[in-house]
């Protein structure tokens, strides 16, 4: 095993010293959120902030998980950052990336050329008190199929701004169980007071905002953290956890960048997951 992961870590290095920037996921899109956690009617999950109704504001990154130039197909990343969502001041992240939604699908990445043309999962289970459960985002209306959206970050950005937000029902669901939604996630072609949304191509598209992590910006890349920043009750799973931590620290030696804030303190991550 611990050759294995040194093998994946030094994967991570040499494909950032490659391009330049971080290995996975270099460039996204930042977006203000709505997420309403709907009542739930039947059978409590057992999990404080699913089984209490709500509202809450979320940051989204949106982004091409490896980086590839459209129009080419892409694995892409929702990462979320609920704010309040583990108390007052504490927000708590959910890492999806687009799949597929049968019991095998749902663990595995899926390359899209539609960013509302299917699901998003974690990947990993979470360790609900009464078993294991996949969360995943599924576009609401047309048959789960949305109404789609470009997967070039430029394109993603204006047309989120031109037309209707894009809603998910978020979900979750054990291999023998359907598909159990709890909340509404709303992306709307704002973005959070200071951030901005940020291309592919270090530009902003016109009229949205600054680049993140452009010079003379100020803003870096945000780092999600599932691991140090989930609920008390709701935690990921070890499955993925060794594998992304290897691959994260391999591209952060290669740039020379250090860890973010909090990296390593107990129930944390290795590393923040650069999603």
């Amino acid at each position: 095993m611990g050759g294995l992961l040194r093998l994946v870590r030094a994967a991570g290095a040499a494909l950032a010293r490659l391009r330049g920037a971080r290995a996975f996921h270099p460039a996204g899109l930042v977006l203000e959120a709505t997420l309403e956690v709907l009542p739930q009617a039947g059978r409590p999950w057992g999990v404080a902030f699913l089984d209490r109704a709500g509202r809450y504001g979320v940051t989204v990154r949106w982004s091409r998980a490896a980086g590839l130039p459209s129009p080419l197909p892409d694995a892409l990343g929702l990462a979320l950052r609920v704010i309040d969502g583990a108390g007052s001041g504490r927000p708590f992240d959910l890492l999806l990336t687009s799949s597929g939604t049968g019991r095998v699908t749902r663990h595995l990445p899926v390359l899209r050329t539609d960013a509302v043309g299917g699901a998003y999962s974690t990947l990993t289970s979470y360790r609900f008190p009464d078993r294991d459960r996949v969360i995943a985002a599924i576009p609401a209306g047309d048959g789960g199929h949305g109404r789609g959206l470009p997967v070039s970050l430029p394109d993603l950005a204006r047309a989120l701004a031109e037309r209707p937000p894009a809603v998910f029902r978020l979900c979750a669901a054990a291999p023998h169980e359907p598909w159990r939604p709890f909340g509404l996630l709303t992306v709307t072609g704002a973005s959070p007071a200071g951030t901005g949304p940020l291309t592919a191509t270090g530009a902003s598209p016109a009229g949205t905002g600054p680049v993140e992590g452009s010079r003379g910006t100020g803003t870096g890349p945000l780092a999600f953290d599932p691991y140090g920043a989930c609920l008390p009750d709701l935690a990921p799973g070890p499955r993925l956890r060794r594998w992304r931590e290897a691959a994260y620290a391999g591209s952060r030696r290669a740039r020379g960048a250090a860890a973010p804030p909090g990296a390593g303190r107990r129930g944390g991550s290795d590393g923040h997951v650069e999603a």
